[in-house]
């Protein structure tokens, strides 16, 4: 799958206050960029669903559920490997025209951020980024603070 840096003519704005239309399971292309070229390529296998209401509102902590944020999608994300088979799910969430992939409350780990913008029926296109905000951080040889991994994405619907 070809993963163009921007959407063709006739997709349109992805608005974030209507994204349960999104719901279903995707191809998703992620093209890294800030390591220079050449770009780096990471495929995974999303699958989004209308969240409940719990889920929605609701976060789990340690000292029981708190209600933040809005998430109307929720679902999986799975790193598709070079044989082409799925690995171990993390979870994926929509919030504020943004799609999280991975855990949100972890420390160890910072999810990425997809920045939803362009779609069509059948395609999503944005920009991504890992915020870099767990415990590790990527670091250059002087050991300098790297940028944060970054590019752009596209994703498939899967019929």
């Amino acid at each position: 799958m070809d993963c163009p840096p921007t959407a063709p003519a006739g997709a349109h704005a992805v608005d974030s206050d209507s994204v349960t239309h999104l719901a279903g399971g995707y191809d998703l292309v992620l093209v890294g960029l800030s390591a220079g070229a050449p770009a780096r390529v990471t495929r995974f296998r999303v699958n989004l669903t209308v969240a409940d209401t719990l889920y929605r509102y609701w976060i789990p902590t340690i000292r029981g559920s708190i209600r933040k944020g809005d998430r109307p999608l929720a679902g999986t994300v799975a790193f598709i490997d070079s044989a082409g088979v799925p690995q171990r799910p993390d979870p994926a969430d929509v919030e504020d025209g943004v799609l999280y992939l991975g855990c949100r409350q972890c420390t160890d780990a910072s999810p990425l951020q997809l920045h939803l913008i362009a779609e069509t029926p059948a395609w999503l296109w944005g920009l991504w980024e890992d915020k870099q905000t767990g415990i590790g951080r990527l670091i250059d040889a002087s050991r300098n603070w790297a940028p944060n991994p970054a590019g752009y994405f596209c994703a498939q619907r899967l019929h």
